[in-house]
């Protein structure tokens, strides 16, 4: 079940970042060892210890994962979709860091969706001021995480042939 902290924080984002920054010391400190009153004689491997490192590592990244989701979703909100599209990335490139997407798939859903709507308002404003070559960038960025979308591939085609129309009658930068 995926950890739902907007509930807890009430969409403060001083809480969200108090919060993520709070966890990422208890991390950092957990695996410096800083509360383990213990000291071993001389370094050695540890496969206990290692393995909990790592779960705490995972743990962390799953966290921030789900921070970041969440301000993705209030710049969204905000209509910030240029934002709101690189945190939605970099929430798919945490979850690729973690290795198993299985465990964090509905928060890759949640990014892959926020990801194309972002990419599309852009593109949409994009073509609202004649910026079709911007706007199909836009499109094909989306389409790195969502190449089977019928959408994005119904705006691109769209895009190219209102780019036509509007050839001799716009003016070109050059």
């Amino acid at each position: 079940m995926p950890l739902d902290l907007s509930r807890l924080f009430l969409h403060n984002p001083r809480s969200i970042a108090s919060m993520r920054n709070t966890c990422i010391a208890i991390v950092c400190l957990a695996i410096a060892g800083v509360g383990n009153a213990q000291e071993s004689p001389a370094p050695s491997f540890d496969p206990i210890q290692a393995a909990e490192e790592e779960a705490l590592r995972r743990a962390e990244t799953a966290m921030v994962m789900e921070l970041n989701l969440t301000q993705a979703e209030r710049l969204q909100d905000a209509k910030d979709y240029a934002s709101a599209a690189k945190i939605y990335e970099q929430s798919i490139a945490m979850a690729r860091k973690l290795g198993n997407l299985q465990a964090v798939g509905e928060q890759v859903e949640k990014a892959t969706r926020g990801i194309v709507y972002s990419r599309m308002q852009l593109a949409y404003s994009m073509q609202d001021e004649n910026l079709f070559t911007e706007a199909d960038a836009e499109v094909s960025k989306a389409l790195v995480y969502d190449p089977d979308n019928r959408k994005i591939a119904k705006f691109r085609e769209f895009n190219r042939e209102v780019e036509v129309a509007h050839r001799g009658r716009v003016p070109s930068g050059d």
